[in-house]
């Protein structure tokens, strides 16, 4: 049998931004997509179920999706930060907030692309390559067990990959448990519950997922 081909993560900008934040800054957060961040000035941090993470002024910070946060600020702070949606990649294996190593070459190519340039045709392809760049850090963090359950999740045979894969091809589309099933080689039944017991969701409630996460 041939070796199975590996399905790349996606990774869809959302935003670029540069703001100052300040006491106002008590937000909370649960969104289907990540953010990277920036901090210029300590002062800020993230609660989460894991309890707190500081955002260390001078590192990418990386919040994954899905996480309940609730950001506060004591003193004003410049922060950079990228929304990107990546399609359900990672979830339930990053369960909490990622701080990369101290890499000043790194930050100053997020500061480079910031504003205007974010948007031009080669910023957009720098700030997706800058952004899977900081996520191939956030997993050589992580343990080895949790390494190789990301890059099963990633396999080109796995019936659960194949349907992210063929949702985010057709989510405009009217798409049904029939028709997800028959992309996937299973049987309606079959692939509910094998769905079900990888990600804890149906099928049909991850194709809502993904229209609002695009819609966003």
């Amino acid at each position: 049998m041939a070796a199975a081909v590996p399905i790349d993560p996606l990774c869809r900008i959302l935003t670029v931004q540069r703001s100052v934040l300040g006491t106002w800054w008590s937000m909370r957060l649960c969104d289907p997509f990540w953010r990277v961040y920036l901090n210029e000035q300590p002062g800020a941090e993230m609660l989460h179920p894991g309890g707190v993470h500081r955002l260390v002024p001078g590192r990418i910070h990386l919040m994954p999706a899905w996480i309940a946060y609730t950001g506060r600020c004591r003193d004003p702070v410049e922060q950079l930060y990228v929304h990107a949606d990546l399609a359900d990649w990672g979830r339930g294996i990053f369960t909490a907030p990622v701080a990369l190593p101290p890499d000043p070459a790194m930050c100053d190519t997020l500061r480079g692309l910031m504003g205007a340039a974010a948007w031009s045709a080669s910023g957009r392809l720098r700030m997706r390559s800058f952004v899977l760049a900081a996520l191939a850090r956030a997993v050589e963090q992580l343990p080895g067990e949790a390494q190789d359950a990301l890059l099963s999740g990633l396999a080109g045979d796995d019936p659960v990959s194949s349907l992210r894969r063929f949702v985010e091809e057709h989510l405009t589309e009217d798409l049904d448990l029939r028709r997800l099933s028959a992309a996937c080689g299973l049987s309606p039944r079959h692939l509910g519950e094998l769905f079900r017991a990888r990600t804890g969701r149906t099928p049909m409630a991850y194709v809502r997922e993904r229209r609002v996460a695009h819609a966003a």
